[in-house]
């Protein structure tokens, strides 16, 4: 189909329409639509043709943009919807079977590296950057389309971090907010990343700034938690010491996020009744010590270890021991 489109002169973005337009119309017949995907992604040059197009397309813009409007990229990518869509269809599948020779440029298959490096740097900076920002953004696009560019960027991301061939800051859009971590304040800084961004695209921020706002986050909740516990103490788990892995998953496992209020234990006998004690902090901390003693001791079978070194490792027999070990 690809090749059909080439010889018929279109244009890569004519081309681009028809293909989205055949992979839409099968999918609204039912029909299967992997040998189309295939023929597009693996026996064709067209990735190398998009490629080639976005770079003559976005390098002024890129060169640009600290300058030019923050929307001028963002315009254009929405003219350039349905290119976009087919390229980082193509891209992510592309990635996932890439191996690092490949990606490299050391051997045939995929990009030149330094149209590689373009490319990465449209997708992270130029791209998912100003779409995460904010919902606004987002809604311009399908959903298909920007779950292709966060896979496409964190696999670029991925292997670059493994492969070191790109510059230590290269995927850092504001490179001054590092510098200024120790000024990180929480309602700040989400007047100017938004939380979508931290979900989306978090390569982008620097990661000491990333590290205070989750730190200011947890503290902020701790704080909420601790007020609402003044008023609120809850119920006390009752816990069996012969069963304290099971009751503890059956007890703590249905509060989700309760899970993170104050949780009082109160040890109990086979007949439940209360052992004596108040839990002021003691009790919860001999609940998790042994807690954690049990359900990592190979004699539960949840864990085994290593002969030599006794390293623990999942027990993949633990089935045989626990009928219920997936629960």
């Amino acid at each position: 189909m690809v090749g059909l489109c080439l010889a018929e002169d279109l244009s890569v973005q004519q081309a681009c329409r028809v293909i989205t337009a055949v992979l839409r119309l099968l999918t609204l017949l039912g029909l299967e639509r992997g040998r189309v995907e295939r023929e597009i992604i693996f026996r064709s040059h067209l990735l190398d043709s998009l490629a080639a197009h976005l770079q003559q397309t976005y390098g002024a813009l890129m060169a640009a943009s600290a300058h030019a409007p923050p929307t001028l990229i963002l315009d254009q990518a929405r003219e350039d919807h349905s290119l976009l869509s087919v390229f980082l269809l193509v891209l992510h599948r592309r990635l996932t079977v890439l191996d690092d020779l490949e990606f490299q440029g050391k051997r045939p298959g995929f990009l030149p590296l330094p149209l590689t490096r373009f490319i990465a740097d449209l997708l992270n900076r130029g791209l998912a950057y100003r779409i995460f920002q904010t919902e606004a953004a987002a809604a311009y696009f399908e959903s298909s389309m920007l779950e292709n560019l966060r896979a496409c960027v964190a696999r670029l991301y991925e292997r670059d971090k493994r492969l070191k061939l790109f510059p230590a800051d290269f995927w850092i859009v504001d490179k001054s907010l590092a510098s200024r971590v120790d000024q990180v304040d929480l309602e700040a800084v989400s007047k100017v990343i938004s939380f979508s961004l931290y979900q989306n695209a978090p390569q982008t921020i620097p990661f000491a700034v990333r590290a205070a706002v989750f730190r200011q986050l947890i503290d902020k909740e701790r704080q909420q938690r601790q007020h609402a516990s003044m008023f609120h103490h809850g119920e006390g788990l009752e816990i069996r010491r012969d069963y304290i892995v099971e009751d503890a998953y059956d007890k703590i496992y249905p509060k989700g996020e309760g899970v993170k209020d104050r949780l009082r234990i109160l040890f109990v006998d086979q007949n439940y009744i209360t052992e004596e004690g108040v839990d002021g902090g003691g009790l919860f901390k001999e609940f998790m010590t042994k807690l954690t003693e049990r359900a990592f001791d190979p004699h539960y079978a949840f864990f085994t270890e290593t002969p030599v070194d006794h390293r623990l490792y999942p027990n993949y027999l633990s089935a045989q021991s626990h009928t219920n070990h997936l629960k």
